[in-house]
């Protein structure tokens, strides 16, 4: 038992250790800030210094049409989410000529063949957006930024920013109502499924977790889950400019909010974010088409339900 415990020390001290180089270092091995452990604020530490293999401006020309841009992260491996979405809420677009947009955000890839085949879908689609930083989790924070910049270089002052995930589904006719009832608010806020004043996972087996140097506080100021949430584009601008004094943190939601905290933004939490798909359950479609839905999520496991629930005719 006591060998037991020193192994599983020794696997959380690795694992702290790898998590606090890349919190403590650019992706590219450049140290952003030279402390004990991750200070809240930083005077430039945290360079943006990657560059877009794949930039679309065209997603928003005719600028005067768009209303809305989704920006979606995704993973080399995902055609078949990307083509479930393009097939359905994302057709609202109409190809990216609507008042609606998108955009899926990537990383690099390493596998010539992989990139070639990304390559071959974006000269069909045009609808992808790359960057030059290594693609893997720990690199989402970097990815939403990147579509960030993006938007704030290409898009219009007056347009609204979602950004989600590739196993999603977006109701889009409720969104936009939902735009409309908070459009003034989302000038100095974001609005999603918003939780306040959280313990960081500290469970080293989890997913999200966090050790002690990376966020010695013992409670995060909140964040709206990355699933989806919305904003507008002066507070993606607003948030590009503080970003490069807020360290770098490896959780992208969590990442976001510490900027609005230093921006004195706020939070809002907005009903229908956070519709979760049980698939041991017999679903209801039209329900999940309703105004009161934004947002459904947890099709890891079955994505093609998304089209399940696009299909069905429902009264509303």
């Amino acid at each position: 038992m006591q060998i037991d415990r020193k192994i599983d020390k020794h696997r959380q001290d690795v694992k702290e250790e790898e998590i606090w180089k890349f919190s403590r270092h650019e992706l590219n091995g450049t140290i952003v800030f030279d402390a004990a452990e991750r200070p809240k604020f930083c005077n430039g530490c945290f360079k943006f210094g990657y560059h877009m293999l794949k930039e679309e401006p065209a997603t928003c020309q005719n600028q005067e049409n768009i209303h809305l841009v989704f920006l979606i992260s995704t993973t080399p491996l995902s055609l078949k989410k990307r083509m479930i979405i393009r097939d359905t809420w994302a057709s609202y677009s109409k190809k990216n000529t609507a008042n609606i947009r998108y955009a899926f955000l990537l990383g690099d890839i390493a596998e010539e063949g992989i990139q070639e085949m990304i390559n071959t879908e974006d000269k069909f689609y045009r609808d992808i957006l790359q960057g030059d930083f290594p693609e893997n989790y720990y690199t989402l924070t970097v990815k939403t930024l990147m579509g960030y910049h993006w938007a704030a270089k290409h898009c219009p002052n007056n347009t609204f920013i979602i950004k989600t995930d590739d196993d999603v589904f977006i109701n889009i006719p409720a969104v936009l109502d939902m735009i409309k009832k908070h459009e003034n608010v989302l000038q100095s806020s974001i609005g999603g499924f918003c939780k306040k004043d959280i313990e960081p996972v500290r469970d080293i087996k989890s997913k999200y977790y966090v050790s002690h140097v990376e966020y010695p506080r013992k409670r995060f100021p909140g964040y709206c889950s990355g699933t989806g949430y919305v904003t507008s584009i002066n507070v993606v601008k607003r948030v590009i400019e503080v970003s490069r004094n807020i360290p770098f943190f490896h959780l992208e939601d969590v990442y976001i909010a510490f900027c609005l905290d230093h921006l004195n933004f706020t939070l809002q939490n907005i009903e229908g974010f956070n519709t979760v798909y049980d698939e041991d359950e017999h679903a209801d479609l039209c329900e999940l088409k309703s105004n009161s839905v934004l947002v459904v999520h947890n099709f890891k496991k079955r994505p093609s339900f998304i089209k399940e629930i696009w299909n069905k005719h429902c009264d509303i």
